[in-house]
């Protein structure tokens, strides 16, 4: 099979259905150490991808679980969801994959409800995410391309890459999932199929450079998928057919640093996908072929806390992809 195919049927479609790896019943899970209450923390926003709905929780014992979507491609209806953001009024910006859509709405009760498709020519957006500014930034998987602009109106449309042509070279992607900036507004895109990292100081691909190469080992990934800063810069990978998270301190790969292997327990993961990091640095993951979302403190596992199972309802998602906080 051709790995564009397979990056297609094997991970951007729910990835627990075809490996079979599921979270197990009941919805709450927890690991070993201390400070495992499921709180302080912030709000909670997860795309759950085989339930085609975002959800929304407090904390790691699911406290305000809320969900909203359903299948289809009308007003509140999903197709297959990528990433999620979540900008500081709470409005919510989600990645519709199959619906070849950005949509974004107030909150939780759908409320300004807007699209976001034929203005840019979006083919597949699987990573969405917003700047300080407020400008939204795409990652169209299917396009081959990362999409910046103004609102949500499609404004100001600016371009990387080569429309609907996947490549290797400066200025190419294949399959880019997710996109990030730091505080000096770099652009980070995690660029899937060609396993690795794409760094650019802006939209028009100055600063170009990659890190990583097809692999198993350090500086290595296999199918990357999703991208996060902390507040000291460093950078965080789901390496997601790795079954791990990798850590480094810059586009080197100074401080290498993995997290993981595959499995269902503490310090465990099936196919990662989605990585944030809150305000205290602390780092959650979609683990998405065990449905469940986790949460640690650093990279020894330090107070591991699991929360969800695989099925429909209240703590359940089937094959969750994105998340942010807020």
């Amino acid at each position: 099979m051709e790995r564009r195919e397979f990056v297609k049927l094997a991970v951007f479609t729910p990835l627990a259905l075809l490996t079979g790896c599921g979270g197990g019943s009941g919805a709450p899970s927890s690991g070993s150490g201390s400070g495992n209450s499921g709180g302080p923390g912030p709000t909670i926003y997860v795309t759950d991808q085989g339930n085609n709905r975002v959800v929304k929780f407090n904390d790691f014992i699911g406290t305000g679980w809320t969900t909203y979507g359903s299948r289809g491609s009308g007003t509140g209806q999903f197709g297959l969801l990528g990433g999620i953001a979540v900008n500081s009024q709470g409005h919510i910006y989600v990645a519709d994959y199959t619906n070849a859509r950005v949509v974004s709405f107030n909150d939780m009760s759908g409320t300004g409800w807007t699209v976001l498709s034929s203005a840019i020519s979006l083919v597949g957006p699987y990573g969405v995410t917003l700047d300080s500014n407020g400008l939204i930034y795409i990652a169209d998987f299917g396009g081959q391309r990362v999409i910046r602009v103004n609102d949500m109106t499609g404004a100001g449309a600016l371009y990387l890459g080569s429309y609907k042509q996947a490549g290797t070279n400066q200025g190419q992607f294949n399959n880019p999932t997710a996109v990030t900036l730091d505080t000096s507004g770099h652009i980070y895109i995690v660029d899937s199929n060609n396993n690795r990292i794409v760094r650019v100081n802006d939209m028009t691909g100055a600063g170009w450079t990659t890190y990583g190469v097809a692999g198993y080992g350090q500086n290595q990934f296999n199918l990357p998928s999703n991208i996060a800063l902390d507040s000291k810069g460093n950078i965080y990978i789901a390496d997601t057919l790795n079954h791990r998270i990798v850590r480094v301190s810059d586009m080197n790969g100074t401080n290498w640093t993995a997290f993981g292997t595959q499995g269902n327990g503490i310090n465990q993961f099936t196919g990662p996908t989605g990585i944030a990091i809150d305000s205290q640095n602390r780092i959650y993951v979609v683990d998405n072929g065990n449905n469940r979302i986790v949460r640690f403190d650093d990279f020894n596992g330090t107070n591991w806390i699991a929360y969800g199972s695989g099925g429909k309802g209240v703590g359940n998602f089937s094959s969750p992809f994105g998340i942010a906080l807020h």
